[in-house]
């Protein structure tokens, strides 16, 4: 499996023509280096934040959300709303994601600054019945600043 990391569409990526190919000034390449660094951290939580979402351990989960954190969660998905920190946060992911909503590990996109995970969750009309949607996820660095349950889009 190939792994693509995209560049966020920021200040950087409009400065990244085929001049830049040749510009050799300092400041542009650490630029480009702490940019590069930043993202790789991100790719790296998201990798970490996977295996913390298959494990039954919703402390690991948790541990992955920025204090402020805010979760969404819409149809397809359980309990539609909105959850804000971590406490709040918590009580969700309890009930429903670390145990009911199954990511595919297939079916994953980083770009911009985020990750979406195409993921699966209980369908009302019976046991063993899934229906998918999407799991897409803003990180910081290593936190998770937002994550939205819904529809693909």
């Amino acid at each position: 499996m190939v792994r693509v990391i995209e560049l966020s569409r920021s200040r950087l990526s409009r400065s990244l023509g085929t001049a830049s190919k040749l510009n050799r000034d300092p400041h542009f390449i650490q630029d480009l280096i702490s940019h590069g660094e930043l993202r790789a951290e991100e790719f790296l939580a998201a990798l970490a934040f996977e295996e913390a979402w298959k494990s039954p351990d919703v402390d690991a989960v948790i541990a992955f959300f920025a204090g402020d954190a805010t979760l969404t969660s819409s149809s397809p998905f359980p309990e539609s709303g909105r959850y804000s920190g971590r406490p709040g946060i918590r009580a969700f992911v309890t009930e429903h994601l670390a145990r009911d909503v199954r990511v595919d590990l297939t079916e994953k996109q980083i770009a911009q600054n985020g990750v979406t995970w195409k993921v699966m969750t209980p369908a009302g009309d019976g046991p063993g019945n899934r229906v998918s949607g999407v799991a897409e996820a803003v990180f910081w660095g290593s936190e998770i600043e937002f994550l939205r349950l819904g529809a693909a889009t």
